[in-house]
């Protein structure tokens, strides 16, 4: 269900509900293990039960194109229930899924709002956007019900300008937290990230464009242990008059070889850590007809 009203010709509001009925696992028409990934393995069940969720929505907005301002925010409230409750256990390297023959709910608050102003002096828009969640449930590992609020927060503020017709300058900034909290015990986690984009496009002339761009990550692999990472690339082309185009590009300028983050499922922190390709160099040659 959806309903939207509008106040004046500028804000407006809107309420939504809805109601659906969860699918069947593969789990329910086989009782042997299944090999979800490289660590998980889930037990089978004949069980033809499903469960359902339940959610509404209010969300709200303001527009005044003329003053180039927007704004947003809204409120999510959600309950999911299921006739059965999960439970882990460690099986040598794989984790086992499994299921307890215990109804189990969840609940979940989300709340997200952005707003942006076009700005005359830097001839650009400046915004900014927010998210925060909080769960609440609770599942059984090895054998063993926890309870548990895992809460996240982001906010991303973002600037686009463009101070000369050949220049154009992007800058965003995103940073986000994770909380988690164990119910029945002093289990209490924190881990925070952070990643920034500048890029700038050049184009002095309709013959030559130059993009340059830089990235920064920040990420908590524990709480004690850390990792930032470098990127930058340049791109430069040049389109000649009769229809040939020269293009370099430099991927990767400062070398990095390696990334790593953390990311957090439940109860699971996993960290992973990828091989970088090293620094590139790429010349090509087009011709358009």
């Amino acid at each position: 269900l959806y309903m939207r009203y509008y106040f004046t010709s500028r804000l407006s509001a809107s309420v939504s509900g809805r109601y659906a009925q969860s699918p069947l696992q593969e789990q329910s028409f086989y009782e042997g293990l299944i090999l979800n990934n490289y660590r998980n393995l889930s037990q089978g069940f004949i069980d033809y039960q499903t469960g359902n969720s339940l959610s509404g929505n209010l969300n709200v907005s303001y527009r005044y194109p003329l003053k180039t301002f927007f704004a947003n925010a809204g409120v999510m409230r959600s309950r999911t229930y299921s006739p059965r409750t999960a439970n882990r256990y460690f099986l040598n390297e794989y984790l086992l899924n499994t299921y307890m023959p215990q109804e189990n709910y969840s609940y979940i608050w989300m709340l997200n709002g952005s707003i942006s102003k076009g700005v005359d002096f830097i001839n650009g828009i400046i915004s900014v956007r927010t998210m925060f969640s909080a769960f609440d449930g609770s599942m059984f590992q090895n054998g063993k019900e926890f309870p548990y609020t895992s809460n996240s927060w982001d906010i991303t503020p973002k600037i686009t300008s463009r101070p000369a017709k050949w220049l154009n300058i992007v800058y965003e900034l995103t940073y986000s937290q994770n909380w988690l909290e164990m119910k029945n015990s002093d289990l209490r986690t924190s881990y925070k990230k952070y990643s920034q984009l500048l890029s700038c496009n050049i184009t002095p002339s309709k013959s030559w464009y130059l993009q340059l761009t830089g990235e920064h990550y920040y990420n908590e692999i524990t709480q004690d242990v850390s990792k930032h990472l470098f990127l930058a690339d340049a791109e430069f082309t040049y389109s000649f008059k009769s229809g040939w185009e020269f293009n370099l590009s430099l991927k990767n300028i400062f070398n990095q070889n390696t990334y790593a983050y953390t990311i957090y499922d439940g109860l699971t922190a996993i960290s992973r850590e990828y091989r970088i390709r090293p620094r590139n160099v790429m010349v090509g040659v087009f011709f358009r007809f």
